[in-house]
């Protein structure tokens, strides 16, 4: 499923304000060389940000990223993200990165609901890797039809 309106908003927060700027940082960060503490930004907001290239390494997690998917001792840092997921998820993956396009979603895990939304960022317009955004969402949420 994805995202049929980027005008919907989340507790007043247009859902696309939040993907364009964690984007933006992202892609500065990465095509610059900047060590991670370019996305200090991102480190304690209110869901997770994980960013890859287009071979799947992971390049950056913030706090909730890393509680959610790193194991005791561990980081994913550095290291790919297709063997963590199925073969459907891996073909959604590569669809993606090829095809140039978001996916959006939404789950219900451990009691919560969350937003996915993972989406290619690009370089003057080429894909060079994707990112994902996780936010818990309450069960009733409103929805404003703003068009």
């Amino acid at each position: 499923m994805f995202l049929t309106s980027p005008k919907k908003r989340l507790s007043g927060i247009k859902l696309n304000e939040i993907f364009c700027i964690a984007l933006a940082y992202a892609y500065l960060c990465i095509k610059k060389g900047m060590d991670t503490k370019e996305f200090d930004w991102a480190e304690d907001i209110e869901g997770a940000v994980t960013v890859c290239d287009t071979e799947g390494i992971v390049i950056y997690m913030n706090k909730r990223s890393r509680e959610t998917f790193n194991k005791a001792g561990e980081t994913m840092v550095g290291k790919s993200m297709i063997p963590c997921h199925n073969e459907r998820s891996q073909a959604i993956i590569r669809d993606m990165l090829e095809n140039n396009h978001p996916h959006c979603y939404t789950i219900s895990k451990k009691g919560q609901r969350k937003l996915i939304f993972q989406t290619p960022w690009r370089q003057d317009g080429e894909v060079k890797g994707l990112v994902e955004f996780s936010f818990v969402i309450p069960e009733e949420m409103p929805h404003y039809d703003r068009g």
